[in-house]
């Protein structure tokens, strides 16, 4: 995208300007984004980056408020929304066979008959 013609004609070299970002978003619809790349590349910011920023300023003790306890619901939808792709690629059956075998298994403390129904 930003090798384009049409890219190096907004004179810009990022996304932050509203024409860059009309311009993209025009390219993406039409191509579809599978939920593995968008779930690696949200873990990938969440894990990471957002870590890095974390560790800056006087008063990050007011940005950590609230802050476990937002990424145990990320990673309880991140498990939900996986179990809905691994259920359609799958095929019911073989998914309540997978829920099924993982109840005694798990290695999470949330129940996978509760995520995943």
């Amino acid at each position: 995208m930003i090798k384009t013609s049409q890219f190096k004609g907004l004179g810009v070299t990022d996304f932050r300007t509203k024409a860059a970002r009309e311009l993209r978003d025009e390219r993406l619809q039409k191509k579809s984004i599978g939920f593995i790349h968008q779930a690696s590349r949200y873990r990938g910011k969440a894990n990471y980056r957002e870590a890095l920023f974390l560790a800056y300023g006087s008063a990050t003790e007011t940005i950590l408020s609230g802050f476990a306890d937002d990424m145990a619901a990320v990673l309880k939808a991140y498990l939900s929304m996986a179990g809905a792709f691994a259920k359609r690629k799958l095929g019911g059956n073989l998914w309540s066979e997978f829920v099924t075998d993982v109840a005694p298994k798990r290695a999470f403390t949330s129940r996978a008959v509760d995520v995943w129904n």
